[in-house]
């Protein structure tokens, strides 16, 4: 490679995903592989959240932190090829000032010696210190919501979670999964939310309003546009919601009674014996 190759690129992630396709990354399991070794997680959700992670980076929707930055720089090589090097960078030092404005130093100069971005860091980059407004139409009626700093379930707001796998009984609705748009940025409208819901027969998803969830990205809570699933049939289904692998298990009050009211032993019989 030569910085002939990369030169006319004015975008970060059109060089990673360029690089990623040159190196033979094109499904992300090995990065989101070794992502999730690096920090420790080694699950299957951890896994698929790294594979969206990377997805939106390569794309373009997000950016990723320091941490992450560092890791990409060490799996896709970037010091063997000292031209690319100062590239990489510096467009990854506008990207981040674009996504993190309050969060980002002042933008590497296009000429600074290799590494030049790199040292400076990102400080506080795990800081939010703004307080975004979101809002919401509730039967047509706007409400102001204001955004917490750092504990949005303190304000008064469901909590919401991600699981691989969702029991449910017939008529029941829960608040299955959130989206974010970005650390330092309200949550999404729920039109940019739908195009990421999938298909089901066994259910109807809908806009959950706005909740709190855990988002390792961001390092902290935040508010994000919750979904919501009504379950009306039974049945069994996996499907992908908002990029991570979800498995649908729905089950009839019928069926449920009728398991409820089966004898321990004779439950027992059907399951199979138990190995001791």
């Amino acid at each position: 490679m030569t910085a002939g190759d990369w030169s006319s690129h004015k975008h970060w992630h059109i060089v990673l995903d360029e690089l990623c396709n040159r190196r033979g990354h094109y499904d992300n399991a090995i990065l989101a592989s070794e992502l999730c070794r690096q920090s420790g997680r080694g699950s299957k959700e951890d896994f698929e959240a790294a594979k969206k992670k990377l997805r939106n980076w390569r794309q373009g929707k997000r950016i990723p932190l320091r941490r992450n930055f560092q890791v990409l720089s060490e799996l896709l090589q970037i010091d063997a090829d000292a031209e690319l090097r100062p590239i990489w960078d510096r467009l990854y030092a506008v990207a981040h000032e674009r996504a993190y404005p309050q969060r980002a130093p002042a933008q590497a100069d296009a000429g600074a010696a290799n590494g030049g971005a790199r040292q400076r860091g990102w400080r506080g980059a795990c800081r939010w210190d703004i307080v975004a407004a979101a809002g919401i139409f509730t039967g047509g009626i706007f409400i102001a919501v204001a955004v917490f700093e750092h504990q949005p379930a303190k304000l008064g707001l469901p909590e919401v979670g991600y699981n691989a796998q969702m029991n449910m009984i017939v008529g029941e609705t829960k608040l299955i999964h959130g989206e974010y748009d970005r650390c330092d940025a309200p949550p999404p409208n729920w039109e940019a939310v739908l195009p990421r819901i999938p298909n089901t027969d066994l259910g109807v998803f809908g806009d959950g309003g706005l909740a709190a969830k855990m988002v390792n990205d961001c390092g902290r809570e935040m508010v994000v546009r919750a979904v919501r699933f009504t379950a009306v049939k039974p049945g069994i289904e996996e499907v992908v919601l908002l990029g991570d692998f979800m498995r649908l298990v729905v089950t009839s009050a019928q069926e449920l009674r009728s398991v409820n009211s089966t004898p321990a032993m004779e439950r027992g019989k059907v399951d199979g014996p138990k190995v001791r």
